[in-house]
């Protein structure tokens, strides 16, 4: 007895062990995980739960934030290529790098007039989403009942997004009665003013982010080794014009889809929550 109990427990240890993953590994096998809270919503793979015998999906609420976004600043695009102009007239970019300042000079320019909007990327998203739920959830959708109210906040990349899912939800039911509606008067629910909050939580985040700063701008940290592929680390400073500071602003949209309840025996209500990162 004892010993089969000895060979479960080191079977069991050595799952965990070779289950565990890594930030680093993770970020090895998928490149754009490296992109932190800026990394692209990817549409999820996981096979869904089927539903108890003998029930079926009659009502789906959505709650959604807008797609994949445009930058907000400008300063966001444009300081990164003053630092790449700045290490061009030093001498100090290699071959990768001046490759990667050319990339970046046909790019800025198609960034003017663009901040904040949603990107391509993210009107894909969202209807992905919207096609998602007709292939997933056929019975909430069909018919010439089926109804749909969707609403969304006055910012223009959520109404796109919101937009994008509900084109999907027509072309699976062209019969669908849709309703969309945008308004102020629903700002305060679907976008809630949580500024005091947040300004309570940032109260120590100068000390943390100079902490950081110190701790990643070393010549031996990892990000100084990924800069020696674009240029030479510790043996010029950047000027002071050529310093950065990131920033990133949040904005939530919203999609509401309904139908009504259907009389159908041992119906349950499923209730989705759904979100996308910019």
């Amino acid at each position: 007895m004892k010993k089969k109990t000895l060979t479960l427990l080191v079977f069991s240890c050595s799952l965990l062990t070779s289950f565990a993953q890594t930030a680093k590994e993770e970020i090895y096998a998928d490149i754009l995980k490296s992109g932190s809270n800026y990394m692209a919503y990817q549409a999820p793979t996981k096979a869904l739960t089927k539903a108890p015998k003998g029930y079926e999906p009659f009502y789906m609420s959505h709650y959604g934030r807008h797609g994949s976004r445009w930058l907000i600043n400008e300063n966001d695009y444009t300081s990164v290529i003053r630092v790449f102009r700045r290490a061009n007239e030093l001498g100090k970019l290699t071959p990768l790098g001046k490759e990667a300042l050319a990339k970046l000079e046909r790019f800025i320019p198609t960034t003017k007039g663009r901040l904040g909007e949603l990107s391509d990327i993210g009107e894909q998203q969202h209807h992905g989403i919207g096609r998602r739920m007709t292939e997933n959830f056929p019975e909430i959708f069909s018919g010439k009942d089926a109804e749909v109210d969707a609403r969304s906040t006055v910012v223009v990349r959520c109404i796109l997004s919101m937009t994008a899912e509900c084109e999907e939800l027509t072309a699976f039911n062209p019969q669908m009665k849709m309703h969309n509606d945008v308004s102020e008067s629903y700002q305060y629910y679907l976008n809630h003013n949580f500024s005091q909050r947040l300004k309570d939580a940032s109260r120590d985040r100068g000390s943390i982010v100079d902490e950081y700063k110190k701790k990643y701008t070393s010549t031996s940290s990892p990000t100084c080794r990924v800069m020696e592929m674009v240029r030479t680390c510790g043996t010029s400073s950047p000027p002071k014009s050529a310093t950065t500071s990131g920033k990133s602003s949040t904005s939530t949209g919203i999609s509401v889809m309904r139908q009504p309840h259907k009389q159908v025996a041992s119906c349950s209500s499923i209730r989705l929550t759904c979100s996308t990162t910019s």
